[in-house]
């Protein structure tokens, strides 16, 4: 449940009561019930979902039929982060070992559900990467996206973006992957990097930065949505089924051996 600018609000009165005995008998003068806020109902990514509420990610959720890619995994070992200097050329990478920066913050596996239908919805997740670039991870699912209700899992996950592009966002999974969505919904991805501060001083956005979706369906490979927008510290684009995506831009040949 989102509780952000949510304020707790009563209805009714107490006639011919004492002021202190108003306050006590609140609770019993047809007042709405009290927000929960009890872990279950919360999630420390954050939500914000017109239908649904938070959760910890652990229900299982199949891929949509169709779907031929496998699940992206996190390697069993991982090179430990180190402090060795890397190519002026090179940016933060999110994946283990060198190059990993606070401007480059890693997922975390946080996750928030939604259960969305025809009338459409929204869900939305902080992550790590969003309170980095004070800007959450959302879709926004116009009426008519779905045929019929569906259970949502958006996760910023902790798999490494992969090699040939310089990240600007931990990978995003949204389930069921593989969804075929029947109106295009809007998605916002929050991004971050030190990108090229090492050689002049600033950061810059590189001019092909756009968002990435992994095609769920033949080559499994990540190919940019093609109206893909860079906006104040998140992309922008139409979003046509669910699956992987992330913030990046392919590297250059000067970049080929980064981390």
């Amino acid at each position: 449940m989102d509780l952000r600018g949510k304020t707790m609000q009563r209805n009714g009165s107490c006639a011919d009561v004492w002021f202190v005995v108003a306050l006590l008998a609140l609770a019993g003068c047809g007042g709405a019930a009290p927000l929960d806020t009890s872990p279950s109902n919360l999630d420390d990514g954050g939500l914000a979902a017109s239908a649904g509420e938070g959760a910890d990610g652990g229900e299982d959720i199949a891929p949509s039929a169709g779907t031929t890619c496998a699940a992206l995994t996190v390697p069993t070992s991982v090179t430990p982060p180190g402090s060795t200097p890397v190519p002026a050329s090179c940016a933060c990478t999110r994946r283990p070992g060198l190059g990993n920066s606070y401007l480059c913050p890693m997922g975390a596996n946080q996750s928030v559900t939604a259960t969305l239908g025809p009338t459409g919805g929204s869900i939305e997740l902080v992550g790590q990467q969003g309170q980095s670039s004070g800007v959450p991870f959302q879709i926004d699912f116009p009426p008519g996206a779905f045929t019929q209700t569906v259970t949502l899992r958006l996760t910023e996950t902790s798999v490494p973006p992969p090699p040939e592009y310089e990240d600007w966002s931990p990978v995003y999974l949204v389930e069921p992957r593989g969804l075929a969505l029947d109106k295009v919904a809007a998605v916002s991805v929050p991004f971050g990097s030190n990108g090229s501060f090492a050689t002049t001083g600033f950061i810059a956005i590189p001019a092909g930065l756009g968002l990435y979706e992994r095609d769920e369906f033949q080559s499994c490979s990540f190919t940019r949505l093609t109206d893909s927008y860079t906006n104040a510290g998140f992309e922008q684009a139409s979003l046509f089924y669910l699956g992987y995506l992330f913030v990046g831009v392919p590297k250059t040949a000067d970049q080929a051996a980064c981390p």
